[in-house]
């Protein structure tokens, strides 16, 4: 979506306020038919990009926060800058300068085949508040949208709960679904909901019609334990088909290893048929088009996860990333 000569990635609508650009990660129209939290989460800004080509050599970013805290980092191509912490809701004003050694030196420094964006676009990075954009100052110099051969060529849709959503992690950019989609080359687009990814039709309905994605990856089912099992079963299998009938390239991955899947009881239970669910359904795809991973094979240890025994830290992410990209990257290569 592209407002005043920058384009706004991740996000699917744009709401004009006194205030000014209040961002959604999902339509409108779609959150309306999603369960009350997935509407909540699909205001986060997680994931959420200001992304623009300018000369200017600093620039002023004003932004209005629905919330306590939250994080804006500023990254030149890949390159990280300097980041800014949200502390209170209300007005939030920061200047990033250019680093004048980062923009000079030769592009063989880079990695040119390495890199996924160039140097020159700026990318403003939101991550656990929800987000109005005030204003853009580049102090007269133009602006411009990033070119097409400025940004990677194709783009990871990700999918999920808060382990997706990355909601938890200290630093979002290096989220299991962001690390995966830098090694392999890809933009991403974060879709995940924290504690409300109930697989629910309007989201298979919304994904299956997008033409901004090439490759999804999709972790489903750990926030649906508190359904029955027939309820998670029907709406897998529609999921699965509908996004199957697009004919891109599916990841799919197992519930991941948690508390709940040791304890006994009813939720260990659902954990092992919700997983059965999975398997069985794609075993019935192409494997040109479907991967199935086991969750076990990306979190390869309990130790990488925090201390409620269900959500990675911010190094268990990174790691499951290089996990998900090792496994993965024969399948995106067919």
């Amino acid at each position: 979506m592209i407002r005043e000569n920058i384009l706004f990635h991740n996000v699917d609508e744009i709401e004009e306020n006194r205030i000014g650009l209040k961002l959604y990660r999902a339509k409108k129209e779609v959150c309306a038919n999603l369960n009350p939290k997935a509407r909540e989460m699909n205001r986060a800004a997680d994931g959420c990009e200001l992304r623009f080509v300018t000369e200017a050599p600093m620039i002023r970013i004003t932004l209005y926060c629905d919330d306590d805290f939250g994080e804006v980092i500023v990254f030149c191509g890949d390159n990280m800058l300097s980041s800014h912490r949200v502390t209170k809701s209300g007005y939030m004003t920061f200047t990033a300068v250019d680093n004048k050694g980062f923009k000079t030196l030769e592009n063989g420094f880079f990695d040119g085949e390495e890199r996924r964006f160039s140097k020159n676009v700026w990318r403003i990075y939101f991550h656990s508040f929800r987000c109005t954009v005030v204003d853009v100052e580049t102090f007269e110099y133009p602006i411009r949208v990033p070119n097409k051969d400025e940004m990677p060529k194709k783009t990871l849709l990700s999918y999920g709960s808060s382990i997706s959503h990355g909601a938890i992690t200290l630093f979002h950019p290096n989220s299991f679904p962001q690390t995966f989609a830098r090694l392999a080359k890809m933009d991403c687009l974060i879709k995940g909901t924290a504690s409300s990814c109930f697989v629910e039709k309007a989201t298979a309905d919304d994904f299956a019609q997008r033409a901004d994605w090439d490759v999804a990856l999709l972790e489903l089912g750990i926030n649906m334990l508190g359904f029955e099992t027939e309820v998670f079963a029907e709406r897998f299998n529609y999921f699965a088909d509908k996004l199957v009938a697009t004919g891109k390239k599916l990841i799919f991955v197992t519930m991941f290893p948690c508390g709940d899947c040791y304890r006994g009881g009813e939720a260990a239970e659902k954990f092992h048929s919700f997983n059965e669910i999975i398997r069985k359904k794609c075993s019935s795809f192409n494997d040109n088009q479907c991967l199935l991973l086991e969750g076990k094979d990306i979190l390869t240890s309990t130790t990488w996860l925090m201390c409620d025994n269900l959500h990675p830290s911010t190094e268990g992410h990174v790691m499951m990333g290089i996990n998900l990209y090792n496994k993965a990257k024969d399948f995106l290569d067919k």
